[in-house]
């Protein structure tokens, strides 16, 4: 039979991460304290340490990403109704109301004999 690991949730992990970055017990003190392996500890200490500046990166930079996004979604939204209204204008039920009647490929040669 095989055991199954155990999953923490992200949140368990940044609690533990924080009391081993404040450093005021021992991270074997802390592994017995929440119940997983001091490895563990150490892991998501040195994660938290390594992506805390992207906490202030993203912070800054979210503006900038977010006005790019929207450039973006804003010309794909142009292109599609171009495409839409092209589409649309050639489809007989709501083609154009201009009068001209479109003669299918089958009809040509009817009418050309």
């Amino acid at each position: 039979m095989t055991k199954k690991r155990k999953k923490y949730s992200a949140e368990y992990r940044a609690k533990v991460a924080l009391d081993a970055v404040r450093e005021q017990e021992t991270v074997a003190a802390i592994a017995r304290k929440y119940k997983v392996h001091a490895n563990l500890v150490y892991k998501w200490k040195r994660q938290l340490l390594e992506n805390l500046p992207k906490v202030f990166d993203a912070e800054a930079g979210s503006s900038g990403d977010a006005a790019e996004r929207e450039a973006d979604l804003l010309k794909k939204i142009g292109e599609l109704t171009v495409e839409r209204d092209f589409l649309l204008w050639w489809t007989p039920e709501f083609g154009p109301k201009t009068g001209v009647v479109k003669v299918e490929p089958a009809q040509r040669e009817k009418s050309s004999s």
